[in-house]
């Protein structure tokens, strides 16, 4: 690894960092001159403003992703991959079709969020009103009369015949209907002369009554739990309709949707890098790594802007801590899995690939050296390694 020191007109910085950006072989660190960062307030809303198309392109994406169908083979097990020529990627930006389509699919989410809500609210009011379903009494005359307290609930069914002989034994002026079970418990309603009430409600409690009331209601129970599944089909129905659309939106917008993501990130990072920049009034410092191999790469990326750039390398100093990044033949990269799982070495230390390599390839070969499984083994990976859309770590 050598450092790289860019010094460079003020004015260069955006073109600078598109140029690094596209050649990609630099890694950037924090300035170390202590210098501030060199951003400024269009800078600061450019970035503000980007965070939040982020959120929007990434909710969009996450939303679309929910009617998305993936038949590629593996699926299950391989995240799919679109794939942009670079000059189409580049072009990409939030333009006033992607607000639309955020604003359609923020009101579909909520409005989906909405009718799930009610739907279940309704399904608990028909379940909750079931036990009191032959009950012709409207449930706002539920509260009595002048003359008789009314009280409706729910008492342990095993205890049913013994409540109700405890309390004819105490109240003359006591009616008791059993209605539906609810589980291991039934339904009651109890009618008592309003004089009496105190005592019934105390005989009641005793064993674990639960008054059961509907304030928001006032009709027959029957009548109730059909208007409920009458209203629950109706938003079933638009349910429906909006998950349609959401398909609909899903087909056409759904790989565009989730690129514009992947490119305003970028956009911003790219805005955000400058962070680790050094500015003076006039003047940008620029510090990173680059692999000694690569800086021929890094030379020609800035080669245009050579008037207002100037390039330095030098060798790590002792108490530097460059990146790492495994250099070995091609017949032992794959290996190098092995070595990125446990750890990469430090700058300064030697790489165990080549160690780690001749081990596992014996030993996994004799662990799996039943021709049978060499041969399974083989064919999936070669058919992994050339027939699947993977990342190149998943090849090697």
């Amino acid at each position: 690894m050598l450092k790289v020191t860019a010094i460079l007109h003020g004015s260069a910085t955006g073109e600078l960092v598109e140029a690094l950006r596209r050649v990609g072989v630099l890694d950037i660190v924090a300035d170390e001159h202590e210098l501030p960062a060199p951003l400024d307030e269009s800078v600061g809303r450019r970035i503000r403003e980007l965070d939040e198309l982020v959120a929007d392109a990434q909710f969009a994406a996450s939303f679309l992703g929910r009617f998305h169908e993936v038949d590629a083979p593996f699926s299950a097990f391989i995240s799919e991959k679109f794939h942009v020529p670079e000059e189409d990627y580049y072009a990409l930006g939030a333009d006033e079709a992607f607000d639309v389509l955020y604003r359609e699919c923020e009101t579909i989410a909520d409005r989906l969020a909405s009718i799930e809500r009610q739907r279940e609210r309704l399904r608990s009011l028909i379940e909750a009103l079931r036990p009191w379903e032959s009950l012709r009494l409207q449930i706002g005359s539920w509260h009595g009369t002048e003359h008789v307290s009314l009280v409706t609930g729910t008492v342990p069914a095993s205890e049913g015949e013994a409540l109700r002989a405890r309390l004819r034994e105490a109240v003359d002026e006591v009616s008791v209907e059993e209605l539906g079970p609810v589980g291991d418990r039934q339904a009651w309603v109890v009618m008592v002369h309003r004089d009496r009430g105190d005592e019934v409600r105390a005989l009641l409690n005793l064993v674990e009554f639960t008054e059961v009331t509907f304030p928001e209601l006032s009709d027959y129970p029957a009548e109730e739990m059909g208007r409920a599944a009458e209203e629950s089909e109706r938003l079933a129905a638009e349910q429906e309709r909006l998950l349609a659309r959401a398909h609909a939106l899903e087909a056409e917008h759904y790989r565009h949707v989730v690129v514009l993501a992947e490119r305003l990130a970028a956009e911003r990072d790219a805005l955000q890098v400058r962070e680790r920049f050094g500015a003076t009034e006039r003047a940008v410092v620029v510090t990173g790594w680059v692999a000694e191999k690569r800086t021929a790469a890094l030379e020609n990326s800035v080669e245009p802007m050579a008037h207002v750039v100037d390039l330095t390398f030098s060798e790590p100093a002792a108490d530097d801590e460059p990146p790492v990044e495994l250099d070995n033949p091609a017949i032992l990269r794959p290996f190098e899995m092995l070595t990125d799982l446990y750890g990469l070495p430090r700058y300064r230390e030697v790489d165990p690939t080549p160690l780690l390599a001749g081990f596992f390839w014996v030993f996994f070969g004799m662990a799996l050296g039943d021709v049978g499984y060499g041969l399974v083994l083989g064919a999936v990976a070669w058919l992994i390694k050339h027939r699947l859309d993977v990342a190149p770590g998943v090849k090697r």
